[in-house]
């Protein structure tokens, strides 16, 4: 089963599971379940160039992306399944490439919806090339922790830290060991509520990686720095949003033996609906305060992977 298959497996899955248990009556226990869907499309734009001097290049990429979460909460304690799958996909030379990435995850942490949460987060990532040729798949482990504190009605600050290695990479066409590749993230995050329904969310993210491969010993190394900005509007009390939003990130590869540096920068515009599933009805405010917590990554899912975006660049020349 590819991984578009496994994804839509597993939100279809989360999805039945919380209308499954939403609909039944809470426990004596007092837990309860819910759910949250998200479904929808972007537009990315590469700009690469290199600290080294030669021409500049760009990218074009498109996809659907949809993410999904199941959750039960008994009392102050939640524990939650979530899923998600991001399609960049690219037309280069008469050809069209896709280059999916995406994850299964778990999360449990603890919450007051009047005060904030904190918890741990796990998952299994999935990257897979766009290029055959080289074959550079790699599953990944991914772990970390997080917090929000929700300051008042309007306003709450967010901050997570992830670290990441890889399970398996193939890459088989350069180095018939594949590679290793191992990293940090952070992020950080601002939401103001204009009203009980009209939100404004700011996010900061930042990652350091390594990529070690088993035949050199040349190390390659990743930086960079994403921002976004994003609109979500609740349409009713029974949670279903619109949302819109947009990304900048710039990130930089640069190899332990010199020689400069590629840069690329990112644009990306993106547009969708999420739907609330076995939650009570409620402003948007209640909603984001009681549900599922966000567990994807920037950088190993949202952004497509950076090799495929030289190449493509390349191709699209």
């Amino acid at each position: 089963m590819n991984l578009k298959a496994k994804a839509i497996f597993g939100i279809s899955m989360l999805a039945l599971g919380a209308m499954f248990m939403g609909s039944a009556q809470a426990a004596p226990s007092e837990c309860s379940a819910s759910g949250v869907l998200t479904a929808a499309g972007l537009l990315e734009g590469g700009h690469e160039y290199f600290s080294g001097g030669g021409s500049t290049l760009d990218s074009t990429w498109a996809g659907l992306f949809g993410e999904g979460a199941g959750l039960l909460t008994c009392d102050a304690w939640n524990f939650q399944g979530d899923a998600a799958y991001y399609g960049h996909s690219a037309a280069a030379r008469g050809k069209n490439f896709n280059s999916p990435e995406g994850h299964f995850g778990g999360d449990v942490f603890w919450r007051d919806p009047s005060k904030g949460d904190y918890g741990i987060q796990a998952s299994y990532v999935s990257e897979t090339g766009a290029f055959s040729a080289f074959d550079n798949n790699s599953d990944i482990a991914r772990g970390g922790v997080f917090g929000n504190l929700y300051l008042n009605d309007n306003v709450s600050l967010g901050a997570s830290a992830h670290l990441f290695t890889t399970l398996h990479n193939t890459l088989r066409t350069l180095t018939p060991g594949g590679k290793s590749y191992s990293g940090f993230e952070f992020s950080a995050d601002a939401k103001y509520y204009v009203t009980p329904n009209l939100k404004f969310t700011l996010t900061g993210d930042v990652i350091e990686s390594q990529s070690k491969f088993s035949t050199s010993s040349i190390t390659e190394n990743l930086g960079g720095a994403a921002v976004a900005l994003q609109a979500d509007y609740q349409f009713n009390d029974t949670g279903l949003t619109g949302f819109i939003g947009g990304r900048f990130a710039h990130r930089v590869l640069w190899a332990s033996t010199g020689g400069g540096s590629a840069n690329l920068d990112e644009h990306q515009v993106f547009v969708g609906l999420t739907l609330p599933i076995g939650a009570k009805p409620g402003s948007m405010v209640m909603h984001d305060r009681t549900g599922p917590v966000d567990n994807t990554s920037t950088f190993l899912e949202k952004l497509p992977d950076p090799i495929d975006d030289l190449l493509m660049a390349q191709l699209q020349h």
